[in-house]
């Protein structure tokens, strides 16, 4: 886990804030940063897609190969190492607790090798996890094509070409064919077109776009977005990519659109927090760890759950049962109470984050 400090400071302060909403929306969103004109669920995930792209270096073009297996060494490996000690703790602590089969359960090895890629739903306690196998997916299947297709490759022809396509998948899914086995290839085409964005903002528009007036940027999205929530009565939000469900409307386009427009919005924000939050440790220090926040922030929530539970007032209106029953119960006799939630998640990640940089580093120094 690194704990260098990020040079493109934008960027830094954009990884964080995305992590940040992707701990806020599981805990209810209590914060709820401007989501009534940019809901969480309408841009949040293919905002990490995008930034994935935009880091992708031409010169992995000419390894390839070698790209994707630090890639799978990268994400695979700790996720699976994380999946089998969740899977192996739950079976341990089912002997002593009345813990439901949500929480995860050691079926087989076929079953935990392939659902990652599946629907990624072996345990509620890491429900967010589903976006590193199929961010992979996403990884392996722009790589092949970009180096297959290098002599003829316009980045402006491929970014319209995948944006038709994750229009496609939207309308196939509507359809009902996110319901069979050609789930991954609709998660999977659904989200290339934003690692294609990423990779094409960088290269191609990034100049441009950084010359245009925030202010107008800021205008122009919040406009559009209010358009499309008049037009789809407030149902622009698309609940569910790693099944690829909720998307509400028959308008196959809004998830693009609400996708660009979000995207947009926060960079537009990331860009002129620089000055401000560009050396902030703690925001880099958030940056550096996304990916140990996005799998453990659901188990810190269930940590904070069992401590608050110990206390005799609580435990008087505490509903053990969906406790125990799944990872997403949230204790909440008052909404306010939510923003607890995101502390456990963020900080109490952030906390086990700190532990094994300072043992790293003393294990190097020896």
């Amino acid at each position: 886990m690194s704990t260098k400090t990020k040079e493109n400071k934008q960027f830094m302060i954009l990884s964080a804030l995305a992590i940040i909403f992707v701990v806020d929306a599981h805990a209810w969103s209590p914060l709820a940063v401007f989501t009534n004109f940019f809901p969480y669920n309408s841009f949040f995930m293919p905002l990490f897609v995008f930034v994935s792209g935009y880091f992708f270096s031409e010169r992995n073009l000419e390894k390839p190969f070698r790209f994707l297996l630090h890639k799978a060494q990268k994400l695979l490996l700790p996720y699976y190492a994380i999946l089998f000690l969740v899977l192996l703790a739950m079976e341990v602590g089912r002997k002593i607790a009345p813990i439901g089969p949500k929480y995860g359960e050691l079926v087989s090895l076929k079953e935990f090798l392939i659902n990652p890629f599946y629907k990624a739903d072996l345990s509620s306690l890491l429900t967010p996890g589903w976006f590193v196998p199929a961010l992979f997916c996403v990884l392996l299947a722009w790589i092949i094509i970009r180096w297959g297709l290098n002599k003829i490759w316009n980045e402006y022809v491929a970014t319209i070409a995948y944006c038709v396509l994750g229009t496609i998948c939207v309308y196939l899914s509507r359809k009902g064919w996110n319901e069979t086995a050609w789930l991954p290839l609709l998660r999977t085409g659904f989200l290339i077109q934003f690692y294609q964005m990423g990779v094409l903002y960088r290269c191609k528009l990034e100049e441009g776009f950084r010359k245009i007036p925030a202010l107008a940027i800021w205008i122009v999205t919040i406009v559009i977005n209010s358009f499309l929530i008049y037009m789809t009565g407030n149902q622009i939000y698309f609940n569910d990519i790693n099944k690829m469900t909720g998307f509400m409307t028959d308008i196959y386009v809004l998830p693009l659109m609400t996708s660009v427009t979000g995207i947009a919005f926060w960079l537009a924000i990331s860009d002129k927090l620089v000055p401000v939050l560009g050396e902030n440790k703690l925001i880099n220090y958030i940056s550096n760890h996304t990916y140990a926040i996005m799998m453990f922030h659901i188990i810190w929530f269930n940590v904070y759950n069992f401590l608050i539970s110990r206390i005799p007032q609580v435990a008087k209106t505490f509903d053990f049962e969906k406790f125990y029953k799944t990872a997403w119960y949230r204790y909440e006799p008052a909404t306010q109470f939510r923003f607890f939630y995101v502390m456990a998640g963020l900080f109490g990640a952030l906390l086990m984050c700190w532990i094994v940089d300072k043992i790293r580093r003393k294990a190097w120094k020896q």
